[in-house]
């Protein structure tokens, strides 16, 4: 049986979370603790008092300042994420892992690139959920899908931890 594709917006497949309680135990994320370009963090902050936007395992924390920097990754665990970061959770019948490919792709940074601000440009949130992607219909294509990227993901961070002596 082929696999059914379709457009759909960003904003139909995922909710962006805008708020959440800033909880005192929570690990808290700031945007220099990610690593660009490779879904990494290189620590996190012990909880503070900084406000930010609450995330759990799962979500993918986004950081729209200056998105050429490619700033993000994959939550493995309940957290804060303290700056410019969107937290972005996969709906109803969308895989995590395809949704993290997704905003890896060449198309969604082009996307995303188109900013706001000069001196601290900023993603546009309208912009980039308006946005078309040619998503599969089944979760089990997404995951396939999700899951081969992760695993290329896996082997370039696994070369570039032993090329930079990343902990």
């Amino acid at each position: 049986m082929p696999y059914v594709w379709e457009q759909r917006k960003l904003g139909e497949i995922v909710t962006r979370i805008t708020a959440g309680q800033n909880k005192s135990d929570f690990p808290q994320v700031e945007y220099e603790n990610v690593i660009p370009e490779y879904g990494q963090l290189k620590g996190i902050c012990n909880a503070t008092t900084k406000k930010g936007v609450a995330f759990t395992a799962g979500d993918i924390v986004y950081g729209k300042l200056r998105p050429y920097l490619k700033k993000w990754f994959l939550a493995k665990f309940s957290g804060t994420a303290v700056g410019d970061f969107w937290v972005l959770r996969p709906r109803e019948k969308i895989s995590t892992s395809f949704v993290y490919a997704l905003i890896q792709s060449k198309e969604f940074q082009l996307v995303a690139n188109i900013t706001s601000g000069t001196k601290m440009p900023r993603a546009d949130w309208t912009n980039v959920s308006e946005h078309k992607y040619i998503v599969p219909v089944h979760i089990e294509e997404q995951k396939s899908i999700g899951s081969l990227c992760s695993i290329v993901d896996n082997l370039i961070v696994a070369n570039e931890r032993n090329r930079f002596g990343w902990t």
